[in-house]
């Protein structure tokens, strides 16, 4: 995080367009409008559009505004975000669910500065900066255009999930409980939230001490006030709720496929399984696939397969 905060505070001097990745919840917004409220725009609009929530009909008029009877109900002529933002920011969130027609006319854009709204012929130049976010690989991801990928990707910034900075949970929780008027965690409450995988990350957590300060009334948060997602009770160690919050972190991992997600989960839990089964039969693969209930012969093929060969003797 604190290479995160010294590349705001490098990009806030520049207008360069700013490419912002992450998870889900992991605060991609908040870094716009930081980089955008420590620049020399801070004085300029700031506008915030869900490039996933708009209709791909209503969004280049959402971007570039329209004419009057451009479409039915255009009843007057109306500014879009970059025509309003003029002299500020624009943040566009969730970038890779552009349609490849509205990749063209992004590309462009950035290309020119100036655009035409929908509708019309007259070119309409602004001086915006754009920064942009996704959850997505947009460098493999298909159908996005790899010319639009290489001018949203001037300046990079890669927010990390929070399962990969626990050690940031106790601060956050500090600022939240704060934030919403709570007394206090008890120990127990916070080792739970500490070992929980964060699939929603900083957002999930943000929501989680909301939701615990309500139902405390502003006395110590304690295990049974904690969204029963994140902790089972009585028994928070329970084998269901490991393996829930293992398949948890599987699925949100930056490097899980999406398209392949099963088969990515099942190699993942069927390698651990290998491995913990040959450790426990001393790396006998007799005694392990007996132990497994399979062939040994599929045993071999699959430790072959996971590089579990150095684990067996024979």
């Amino acid at each position: 995080m604190q290479e995160v905060f010294r590349k705001i505070a490098a990009v806030c001097e520049t207008d360069a367009t700013v490419l912002v990745l992450g998870e889900s919840g992991t605060g991609k917004e908040l870094v716009a409008r930081a980089i955008h409220h420590h620049s020399r725009r801070s004085n300029g609009p700031f506008e915030a559009i869900d490039c996933s929530s708009i209709p791909e009909t209503l969004l280049e008029s959402e971007l570039y505004g329209h004419e009057k009877g451009a479409f039915t109900g255009a009843v007057r002529r109306k500014p879009g975000k970059f025509e309003i933002a003029s002299g500020g920011s624009v943040f566009l969130d969730e970038v890779g669910e552009l349609s490849p027609a509205a990749q063209v006319k992004l590309l462009r854009f950035l290309e020119t500065r100036s655009f035409e709204r929908v509708g019309g012929t007259e070119s309409v130049a602004v001086d915006i900066r754009i920064i942009a976010a996704t959850n997505q690989d947009l460098k493999s991801a298909r159908p996005f255009r790899e010319d639009l990928y290489f001018r949203l990707n001037v300046v990079r910034i890669e927010l990390p999930p929070l399962r990969d900075r626990r050690d940031d949970i106790p601060l956050l929780i500090a600022h939240f409980l704060e934030q919403f008027g709570g007394s206090g965690i008890a120990e127990e409450a916070l080792n739970a939230l500490r070992a929980y995988a964060w699939p929603g990350n900083v957002r999930e957590l943000r929501n989680s001490i909301e939701r615990a300060v309500v139902l405390t009334r502003g006395k110590t948060i304690r295990q049974e006030h904690l969204p029963e997602t994140v902790v089972r009770l009585p028994n928070p160690g329970d084998v269901e709720t490991r393996v829930r919050n293992l398949i948890e972190e599987l699925i949100s991992s930056p490097d899980a496929p999406r398209g392949n997600l099963f088969h990515h989960v099942e190699s993942r839990w069927e390698k651990e399984l290998l491995r913990r089964a040959l450790d426990l039969c001393d790396g006998n693969q007799v005694k392990a696939s007996a132990f497994l209930g399979i062939n040994r012969m599929t045993l071999r093929k699959k430790m072959e397969q996971y590089g579990l060969m150095k684990k067996s003797e024979g």
